[in-house]
């Protein structure tokens, strides 16, 4: 069994560097500038949303879903480690 402290670590740790790996592939596959992809990660592991996008690439909307996934799930990970 983690304690909350090693929880929290490894969560932070697996939110950063999932951060970087989605920066990376909006910059680079969808050709987003870097702001946008910083934004684009923001708003969706916060589950804000930013309405359709529906000419975007198979890629982006591949990294997109994952994001989803990875991305609330280390958020979850991360802050029950506070509870």
């Amino acid at each position: 069994m983690k304690t909350p402290l090693q929880r929290i670590r490894i969560g932070a740790l697996s939110l950063v560097i999932m951060f970087v790996v989605s920066i990376l592939g909006y910059h680079y596959l969808g050709n987003y500038d870097w702001l946008d992809s910083a934004w684009m990660v923001f708003i969706t592991v916060s589950t804000v949303g930013y309405g359709g996008h529906f000419n975007s690439s198979d890629a982006i909307q591949i990294l997109t879903m994952l994001l989803i996934v990875f991305g609330v799930s280390s958020s979850v990970y991360t802050f029950g480690g506070f509870i």
